[in-house]
């Protein structure tokens, strides 16, 4: 099922006060190991980037970070993870606050 999201998504929409969207990238690949980027204002220094993992769990997923100095596993935090269209994924963590993601692998 994870491989049901593989491919670069883009950020177009989110319910979070003040997001600005367009900024964040999720790009899932088959090896498992993805990665979540998050741009910087303008000048204000180089994007967020972060490796993770997906752990599959009751209810949806569990994204895990991959600690960079060491390359061990962090516990993470619960997301909901859906599809709202055959282009556009819904994301939801444990905030409960929805950002919309559209698939730009094309």
């Amino acid at each position: 099922m994870e491989t049901d999201f593989t491919g670069s998504w883009r950020s177009v929409r989110s319910d979070i006060p003040g997001y600005v969207p367009e900024g964040e990238w999720l790009r899932f690949s088959e090896g498992g190991v993805h990665v979540w980027e998050i741009a910087q204002p303008e000048g204000k220094g180089c994007p967020s980037v972060t490796h993770f993992v997906l752990k599959k769990e009751a209810g949806g997923w569990r994204l895990c970070p991959i600690i960079r100095q060491s390359g061990a596993i962090a516990e993470g935090w619960g997301v909901t993870i859906e599809r709202t269209g055959e282009k556009e994924l819904a994301v939801t963590p444990q905030h409960g606050f929805t950002t919309i993601f559209r698939d730009e692998s094309d």
